[in-house]
Formats: C-alpha cells, structure tokens, sequence
C-alpha cells in the first residue's frame, strides 16, 4: 500500500487511557500547525450512529450503502459492513481529501501492530501487556503510556505527551520525506535494486544509504523506447515489458500499406 501522509496509532486494551493519549496529541498537532484527521475503532458489537426510525435509517434499511448526511456544519458518511469494507487506504484517502496531513488512529490493532509504517503509541495497565506488545508490535513505538505508571521508561498518560511529541514530529518528518522520496521511484517493487520494495529502498536514501540511482527502472528509463501515459500520469516500465510492447506496436504497424518499419523507432503511448 501506498502511504500519503504520515500515520499514527494509538493502540492499547480497553480503559488503558487512549482516548486521553489521542486527544492530547490531537492538541499538540495543532499547535505545531498539522491538519490532523482521526479515526477510532469501536470494538462494540453492533454499534452504530444511526438511530432506528430515523430518516437515514430508513435510507440504509432501504438498501442504500453508503448513506451521506449532510448538515450545516457536518457531513456524516455511514458506510454498511463497518471494520470488514474499510481499509487504511480508505482512511487516508477521506484524511488527504479534507486538507489532513496527518492521519491520527485510535484502535485497529489488528491493522497497524505489523506495519512497520505506522508510529505507534502504546497504552497499557500492567508488565503483561507491556511485554505482550513489545512482542507482537513492528515498526517504531514512539512511547509507551500507562494511568498508572509502573517503570521508569513507561510515561503517564496525563504527562506523557509532551515527552512523545520529540518523538512524534521526528516520525512525521521522516516519513513525510520519505513518502516524496517514493513518489520519485518507481512504485514498482521490482527488487532489482536489492530491496523488498521501493519504500525500503525510499527509507534507505532517505538515511543516506543509498540514491535515486539505485532504483533500476529509472535508470533504465533514458534508454527505454517505449513511454506509456495513462491521463497524465506516466506508468513506469520494465526494460523486458517496454521492448514487448515496443515491438508489438511496431510489428502491428508494420503491416499497414504504406508503412515502413526500421524496427527501432520510440513509442509514446498516451491513454486518455
């Protein structure tokens, strides 16, 4: 999955002080000058906003998914079949569209615990759970909270924020970075460059370990005769794909009357 803005988690069991954790960072977001969009996971069973008998009740019970309602001052979209149809990229898709730079998760364990993209903020009541997501958790914990301090390195969570945040906007930052690094590289995920995907190998210029050279597509793409648009947006190829399809236009239009071929002629292909 494509990242576009940074992402982070607040994640912890029940009554571990999430929510206090979230608004705190919301808070401090802001004064830093974010845009921040949240979502939350509610794990209550057949929870819903909508109340029966209501007119946009009736609009779903009808069949209708989603359900948008719109106020003076608040559009509301309910979308049927909850945590199974709504995926990370949807989140971020609804943040960017409203100006977030941000996005801000409270809950969604079972997404986020082995994404090594997402900053997590971990909230927990006991040593169990302490061990129990340190195990479990991929990617950069930026803090562990608890109501209840019980270890030095475990922040309270009324005063926690203030010291996660060095470590939040430092987050934010690099991924930010990184996420314009990516959009350079060819999305590909080819391997070729001796990374498992383009965002390792982003993350690895972005530490100065590597360079855009690295990405073998783009430095193939000078020598490529073949340029693919799909709309504006230009598709990276393959060497091995972009000679198929080079060829294939070629031979097809060889046999039109009239034509003549050399064979190695360049092709700018443009879909619209």
């Amino acid at each position: 999955m494509v990242y576009s803005i940074p992402v982070l988690a607040v994640i912890g069991h029940k009554n571990s002080g999430k929510t206090t954790v979230l608004e705190g960072l919301v808070v401090e977001l802001k004064k830093e000058g974010f845009n921040v969009a949240s979502a939350k996971h509610v794990s209550k069973k057949d929870f819903t906003f909508d109340i029966e008998g209501k007119n946009s009740w009736r609009h779903s019970k009808a069949g209708a998914n989603p359900v948008i309602l719109v106020s003076d001052n608040e559009v509301v979209i309910k979308i049927r079949d909850g945590i199974s149809t709504v995926s990370l990229g949807l989140l971020m898709e609804i943040a960017v569209e409203n100006g977030a730079h941000v996005l801000v998760l409270e809950g969604f364990s079972d997404i986020v615990l082995k994404d090594k993209k997402v900053g997590k903020i971990i909230c927990i009541r006991n040593k169990e759970e302490y061990d129990e997501y340190t195990k479990r958790t991929e990617g950069q914990i930026l803090g562990f909270c608890s109501i209840k301090p019980f270890e030095e390195k475990i922040l309270n969570t009324k005063d926690s924020i203030l010291f996660i945040m060095k470590n939040v906007i430092s987050f934010i930052e690099k991924t930010q970075k990184t996420i314009e690094i990516h959009k350079q590289l060819a999305g590909l995920d080819c391997r070729r460059c001796g990374k498992t995907s383009c965002w390792e190998l982003a993350e690895s210029i972005f530490n100065e370990e590597s360079k855009l050279e690295d990405c073998f597509v783009l430095e193939a793409k000078s020598k490529l005769k073949t340029m693919l648009k799909v709309g504006n947006t230009e598709v990276p190829l393959q060497p091995f794909v972009a000679e198929i399809i080079q060829k294939t236009i070629l031979g097809l239009v060889s046999t039109l009357k009239g034509v003549k071929i050399k064979g190695d002629e360049k092709i700018y292909i443009n879909i619209t």
